[in-house]
């Protein structure tokens, strides 16, 4: 792989190409011990991840899927793009709100990749699509069900923001402040 003229591989693609060649016909412990040492992971952590595969070349396999830029596992939290809102009125998270994450595609519509509802800190995990690339997005909160449960009128019953992701190797948080009669939002962190 490190042969391609202009070298065309990612940095992802040529970590998991050193695990999968560093971990190819060794066993689960000796595959736990590289891992736990590229990704400075826990012994036990590195052992949950190679537990499940029997075979060296399905452990390296799985192990190189894994691998995310600058050598450190996955995240396990909320993912590239993640939301927030905040009922500014009542001072408190608002749960229960529906949002919908769009793509703008090079044919002009907007696509689907994500929605939920927000947990009740506000939050909406799994929103995010799973392989990010530079584009445009929108999240389209609806907020009106929420206001209309706490007995109040809404005047923006849907909010859609629009922003543009132009590196993919960075997160991107989209919080709403929100209430019966306004809303704001910014780039958070």
């Amino acid at each position: 792989m490190s042969d391609i003229p202009g070298s065309a591989l990612s940095e992802k693609q040529a970590a998991a190409a050193r695990i999968q060649a560093a971990c190819a016909g060794l066993d689960a412990e000796a595959t736990a011990k590289i891992l736990a040492a590229f990704w400075g992971a826990t012994g036990s952590q590195a052992d949950a991840t190679v537990r499940t595969h029997s075979s060296p070349s399905q452990r390296a396999v799985a192990i190189a899927a894994q691998v995310t830029p600058g050598g450190k596992p996955p995240a396990s939290g909320p993912g590239p793009i993640t939301t927030h809102i905040l009922d500014t009125a009542n001072g408190s998270p608002a749960s229960e709100v529906e949002i919908e994450l769009e793509k703008w595609s090079s044919d002009g519509q907007w696509i689907r990749v994500g929605a939920g509802k927000t947990n009740k800190d506000g939050r909406c995990p799994g929103l995010h699509p799973d392989k990010l690339e530079p584009a445009v997005f929108r999240i389209t909160f609806r907020p009106a069900a929420y206001f209309q449960r706490l007995g109040q009128a809404c005047f923006y019953p849907e909010v859609a923001v629009n922003f543009e992701i132009q590196h993919v190797d960075q997160h991107y948080h989209v919080p709403l402040l929100v209430s019966p009669f306004g809303y704001s939002t910014y780039r958070g962190s």
